[in-house]
């Protein structure tokens, strides 16, 4: 398994809980730390696991930028998510 996979599909998968705006960038991290040993050593197993944090990641991202849009565009509100 390359070193980072399982850590970028953990932080990804925390990302979308709600920290996403902070944790999806570790995520991220981890996913081209990952990415960079399979490309150096073919051997590696965990690309897969790697792309999916990545995504989960920048998903997280996303959801975090319109959240916190929304809480000031709608204070008040109950907020999207």
């Amino acid at each position: 398994m390359a070193p980072g996979a399982i850590g970028a599909l953990a932080w990804g998968i925390v990302s979308l809980l709600g920290c996403g705006l902070f944790v999806g960038w570790v995520a991220i991290a981890f996913a081209d730390r990952a990415k960079k040993a399979i490309r150096e050593n073919p051997e590696f197993q965990g690309e897969g696991m790697a792309n999916a944090g990545r995504v989960m990641g920048i998903i997280g991202i996303v959801m975090g930028v319109i959240s916190l849009l929304d809480h000031f565009i709608n204070p008040g509100g109950t907020g999207l998510f």
